[in-house]
């Protein structure tokens, strides 16, 4: 019995010098990374914190803006300006409709119905505005559409002529009553 015991307590002897020396191998690497790992929580806090100072003051920011407590107006465009950019907006659409109608005679008709789209969206947006024209200018979005239809489909008899001839009758109107 004793030699078992003798063996029991060699062995834990020889256990624990084996753990104390591989412990103290593996022991500078573990603090050095215990140290790194501080190191880079400290500055991922840092950044935090600067973000966070950041965000603060952006939200600082919207809120006076959209409060606008700080007394000052924010000018808002005259009616007078917003028929001026509905009357650019008609002007841009004509343009892309009469590029759209060039690129459809040279058979180019993806790059058509992307000029035709556009111009469908300036055609849009000045309707929005010039309300006494934006009847006229509704209208013209089916046909517009059929045309982007026909054009994807390969379809080039489709043409836009008569859309911009309604476009270009608009355009004199309002130029006549500026």
């Amino acid at each position: 019995m004793k030699i078992w015991y003798g063996t029991i307590l060699v062995t834990t002897v020889v256990l624990t010098s084996y753990l104390v020396i591989v412990m103290g191998k593996h022991l500078p690497m573990i603090s050095q990374d215990l140290a790194m790992s501080q190191e880079s929580l400290k500055t991922l806090q840092e950044q935090l914190t600067q973000q966070n100072t950041l965000l603060e003051a952006l939200q600082a920011d919207v809120k006076a803006l959209s409060g606008n407590k700080s007394g000052v107006s924010v000018p808002k465009p005259s009616q007078d300006d917003k028929r001026k950019a509905a009357i650019e907006a008609l002007r841009s659409g004509f343009a892309k409709l009469t590029e759209a109608e060039a690129k459809h005679k040279q058979g180019d008709l993806t790059i058509a119905v992307d000029s035709l789209k556009a111009s469908k969206q300036a055609l849009w947006q000045a309707g929005d505005v010039l309300t006494s024209d934006q009847d006229a200018l509704r209208a013209l979005m089916t046909p517009i559409d059929v045309i982007i239809s026909q054009w994807k489909k390969g379809d080039k008899t489709a043409d836009s002529l008569k859309i911009s001839t309604a476009v270009k009758t608009i355009l004199q109107k309002l130029d006549g009553h500026s």
